[in-house]
């Protein structure tokens, strides 16, 4: 409380002096941190270009990062060209990442922009992916669109397979068509067959089932069938039961019984034995 009310008091040019007459170790306390945020949020260019001739490495890099993540609240434009423009040895890709994710709420197109010059790997996989995701809340066709634009094929099917499965809870039954029509089989395909079936099952069980039943015998049918058996027995042991008992005899029912027989012995053996 104390600390709060110092630092409404204090105007920029006080935070800054104060920090300057820390020492290294000083400047990594929890004290410091928040000293340097009251100054970014109030002057974000300023405090970025003061962290930036810091000399300890690590408490550089964190101050940066701050500044970077207060920046892009009040000036994305701004922020993202400065983060550009910071040489190598600044810590410029960290830095655009933090921008990139932190403007994916306010402008997910800005952030798409900023994660396609991330250096390919898993960090810009999912900026990318969650920043699509983003967009499809208000425009899934264009989002849906330039994913599929996307030339590296492992990171296109993960891209379509986020859009798509952000609609889940709007519209489960679209996107589940949408994933089969869009989307090649493997498991990226799978992996949003399994989103879609989770937020499904909550609002229509009887709805995505009768959609699982109607798949062809394979693989993808198989694996539909299990995670809605696990889901809905999960959530309604005996409804799930009785549907298992209406299927006509075949590989989809021969695998939703498999699944569920496991459940049943998972429920019964957390049964006390004496009221077994």
């Amino acid at each position: 409380m104390e600390m709060n009310r110092l630092l409404k008091e204090m105007s920029k040019q006080d935070v800054a002096v104060l920090l300057a007459s820390l020492g290294s170790e000083d400047m990594k306390s929890e004290a410091a941190r928040r000293l340097f945020d009251h100054w970014a949020t109030a002057s974000p260019a300023e405090a970025a270009s003061w962290a930036k001739g810091l000399e300890d490495s690590e408490t550089r890099e964190a101050f940066m990062i701050l500044a970077a993540l207060r920046w892009t609240v009040s000036d994305l434009n701004q922020a993202a060209a400065w983060a550009r423009n910071l040489p190598e040895n600044d810590s410029r890709m960290e830095i655009m990442a933090t921008v990139a994710s932190e403007a994916i709420r306010s402008s997910p197109l800005d952030a798409l922009r900023l994660g396609a010059e991330l250096p390919a790997g898993t960090k810009q996989t999912e900026l990318i992916c969650r920043a699509a995701a983003e967009w499809s809340v208000t425009d899934q066709s264009s989002a849906l669109e330039w994913a599929k634009q996307l030339e590296e094929k492992d990171l296109r099917e993960q891209v379509i397979g986020q859009v798509i499965a952000a609609s889940a809870n709007q519209d489960p039954a679209s996107a589940a068509a949408s994933v089969l029509l869009e989307m090649a089989p493997g498991p990226e395909q799978d992996r949003a067959l399994v989103t879609i079936i989770q937020h499904w099952v909550q609002s229509d069980p009887e709805g995505v089932a009768a959609w699982v039943s109607r798949f062809p015998e394979g693989n993808l049918g198989e694996d539909a069938m299990e995670n809605l058996v696990n889901l809905w027995a999960n959530q309604d042991l005996t409804a799930s039961g009785n549907w298992l008992q209406t299927l006509p005899a075949g590989v989809l029912k021969d695998k939703g019984v498999l699944v569920y027989s496991r459940i049943l012995e998972r429920a019964d053996a957390q049964v006390p034995d004496r009221v077994k």
